[in-house]
Order: C-alpha cells, then structure tokens, then sequence
C-alpha cells in the first residue's frame, strides 16, 4: 500500500487491496487476516484525531493520503501533494507550525530558495516548497527529490549545487503543487 497507492484514486487503492494484494496473498498461500482495514493498520485513531484536529478532512482518502505523506517511503524521497484547493498546504502548516522557519512556506523559482534549504537542513526545520512545477523542478531541490543524501562519519550531507551541507536528521521537506496532473 505505502509503496503503490500514492498516485491512485480511492477507488482504485481499494481495487488494489481487494483484488490483486488479497488475491495474490491467498494464491500464494501466505496467511492473512481477511477485511484487514489499512487505515487502522498501519496509523491509530488517536493519529488520525490529531491529523484532523490539525485541518485533515475525516474521509477515508485524506486519510490514506495523510498516511503516505507522513510515513517515512523506503527511498525517503519527499512527497509531492498535489492540492489545487489549498486543503493540503493548510494541513501541513497547522500540523508543522512548531517547526516551521520564521518565514513559513518557500516558493520553488524563489531567488532566496537555496539560502532557505541549507538554513532547514541544517537546522532540522521543516520546508514546505509551494508552486512546485513537476516539469520544471528547481535545480537545488532535485538533489533532495533523488535522495542524494550522502553519510560522512555521524552525519548527512547534500550536494546543493556543488556545495556540502549538513543535513539534519530532522529535517522534513514537502513539494505542494496546484497542478492537477504533474508530470
């Protein structure tokens, strides 16, 4: 589910579930419990009351989507919420306002957004990039988008545009873009 439903719709994260995952499980013979709820699997309610109480809307697919937006993916890479209405971007700042820099968001093409990465990396704050257009990615942000994360000695560093910098282990970085389908 964390590794394949991202791009897809409700409908079609529960077809996945219900006809190729139960499916291919009882193929295979692997035991399973049958009509396993994902949501109450993989997050608690207590979780899914504080996402809401921070903005989420209580459907089944906001919550899906919150639950892949906040569960560390294998690869790390940040995700990319796609939020034509605002919904998400009002979430993420009301969920990360503790740890948001002074200026708040950062605006992908923005002359001071490199300035901006390296004080979040290495401070561990949380950057929320807007205006992120999937076919025109800010160069000093695709290192991070491929996971260029490079560990030396008890710490991580990034190549941002030829320049090492620290990255701390808390630092979280979000890509929230208006676009309806990116590329």
């Amino acid at each position: 589910f964390l590794s394949y439903a991202g791009p897809l719709d409700y409908e079609s994260r529960m077809k996945l579930i219900e006809d190729q995952i139960v499916q291919s499980l009882e193929s295979s013979g692997v035991p399973f419990t049958k009509g396993l709820n994902v949501v109450e699997f993989l997050v608690n309610r207590e979780k899914v009351s504080n996402w809401t109480l921070n903005g989420l809307a209580s459907d089944a697919l906001s919550v899906q989507n919150a639950i892949l937006v906040c569960t560390p993916s294998s690869n790390n890479s940040p995700p990319i919420l796609i939020d034509p209405e605002g919904q998400a971007l009002r979430w993420l700042l009301e969920m990360e306002k503790e740890n948001l820099p002074k200026w708040g968001t950062s605006t992908s093409g923005d002359p001071k957004l490199k300035d901006q990465l390296e004080f979040n990396l290495s401070e561990g704050r949380t950057m929320i990039v807007t205006n992120v257009e999937t076919q025109r990615l800010d160069p000093v942000l695709l290192s991070l988008l491929r996971n260029r994360i490079v560990r030396k000695g008890d710490a991580n560093y990034v190549n941002l545009n030829g320049s090492m910098c620290a990255c701390h282990e808390k630092f979280k970085l979000y890509f929230v873009t208006e676009e309806s389908r990116p590329g």
